[in-house]
């Protein structure tokens, strides 16, 4: 199909809507500028994105022109709009302004409203490049609604405020993987995800409903990266299912009276929630924050305030994944352990084999935790020394520290040897 081919296929006895008889990797090819939807009922309900591998199951597919509307104003690939501007331009506008081009819209100082309709409107997915500082505002309708999956990337920041309406709605998913990303809705949700999931891969999410649940999504919320803060009337976050496995996200009901909780999760199934182990759930029954409490997920229904945040443990500079290795003088994570000297960080324990280390480090230490407990191994002879002022060799914070083994550890800091927020257990070893 090409850039401004319409095809709508469509069979009402069971059948193929589309029957690629052909082989190879060019049996099928959709242009740029084309949105493809499909669905395996006849009348086009509950659509999808269409995907090539489930050509055979589909009984009506839709391919058509992508379209992209700012303000009701239609805005062809290749164009600019300038903040507040009513026709599209081919050249840039010396201020804030929307470029458009295959399917990417990059916002630079972009500033608009519309207080009859949409501020974005898009007929296929769309990706959003977030460049400075941009804002949208309507009175009673949606700041973003894309008729398909919306990527959310970029170092700037968007941020939207619907008075009567859903102010980010999106048919088939949304996915944040850099920026920030503010949305507000005066009467209903913040954020809504009618037909696929969340995926919060990096960036941050702040999303506010006066009235409503502050995100909802019909699909799953998975959190790998980034942080999220949800605050809603009723529910922070209603979800199909919820996994969390890397960043941090706060989420809030503000209706206690009515005993509404933070994290609603609609599935049942017994796959319908996970936190990955290296991951600290607390949660409250108050809105004011938390009580301490670690998060029980048969209790669920039970609290107002759950807070994530999952532990990443930098040593060097370095953020060390779980399970990865780090020799000493290196940069670079490995998942074979060096011949040398070397730290290895598996289920909240660090082991320093013979390890040393003379430098700046990361912003607080050579060694730094936040939020999750941090055990230290020490084997060989080991040194730590932070070079930089006011930071310390080791410091883990809002955790305790508990250091064990057979080794030695010599730690200098310009600020702090060791700095603990919370509790030190020194079980073994030789520190100096």
């Amino acid at each position: 199909a090409s850039n401004t081919a319409t095809l709508l296929t469509k069979s009402t006895s069971g059948g193929k809507a589309l029957n690629l008889t052909g082989t190879g990797s060019g049996k099928y090819s959709v242009g740029n500028n084309l949105a493809a939807t499909a669905s395996t009922y006849s009348d086009g309900s509950k659509g999808c994105p269409f995907m090539l591998e489930d050509v055979d199951t589909y009984h009506y597919v839709y391919i058509r022109p992508n379209t992209l509307k700012i303000a009701g104003i239609s805005i062809p690939s290749g164009a600019y709009l300038a903040s507040w501007g009513t026709v599209a331009q081919t050249t840039q506008p010396s201020g804030g302004y929307a470029y458009y081009n295959n399917g990417v819209l990059t916002l630079n100082n972009f500033v608009h409203s519309n207080t009859n309709g949409r501020v974005i409107e898009a007929n296929g997915s769309l990706k959003i490049e977030l460049v400075n500082e941009n804002s949208f505002a309507t009175a009673d309708d949606h700041a973003i609604y894309v008729e398909g999956l919306l990527e959310i990337t970029g170092d700037g920041k968007l941020s939207m405020l619907s008075e009567d309406e859903i102010c980010v709605c999106v048919t088939h998913g949304l996915t944040v993987t850099s920026g920030t990303l503010q949305s507000s809705s005066t009467k209903q949700q913040a954020i809504r995800v009618t037909q696929g999931s969340l995926h919060l891969n990096g960036g941050s999410v702040v999303a506010y409903s006066a009235a409503k649940s502050a995100v909802s999504v019909n699909g799953a919320t998975t959190v790998t990266g980034g942080h999220a803060d949800f605050d809603g009337y009723l529910s922070a976050l209603s979800t199909g299912k919820f996994s969390i496995t890397g960043g941090e996200m706060y989420l809030r009901s503000m209706n206690i009276s009515d005993s509404w909780e933070a994290l609603y999760i609609t599935s049942t199934a017994s796959d319908a929630f996970f936190c990955a182990p290296n991951t600290k759930a607390e949660a409250s029954t108050d809105d004011g924050g938390l009580n301490g409490t670690e998060l029980d997920p048969s209790k669920l229904a039970t609290y107002n305030f759950v807070q994530f945040r999952t532990s990443t443990l930098r040593i060097s500079g370095v953020t060390l994944p779980d399970g990865m290795y780090l020799a000493s003088g290196s940069s670079t994570p490995v998942t074979v352990e060096p011949a040398e000297g070397y730290a290895y960080y598996k289920d909240g324990t660090l082991t320093l084999n013979n390890y040393s280390y003379e430098g700046e480090g990361y912003v607080y230490g050579a060694v730094y935790i936040n939020g999750t407990d941090l055990t230290i191994e020490l084997l060989g002879d080991n040194t730590l020394v932070q070079t930089k002022s006011g930071r310390d060799a080791i410091c883990a914070d809002n955790a305790n520290l508990t250091i064990d083994g057979t080794g030695k550890l010599t730690c200098r800091g310009e600020d702090h040897g060791i700095w603990v927020g919370r509790g030190l257990s020194i079980n073994g070893g030789t520190i100096t």
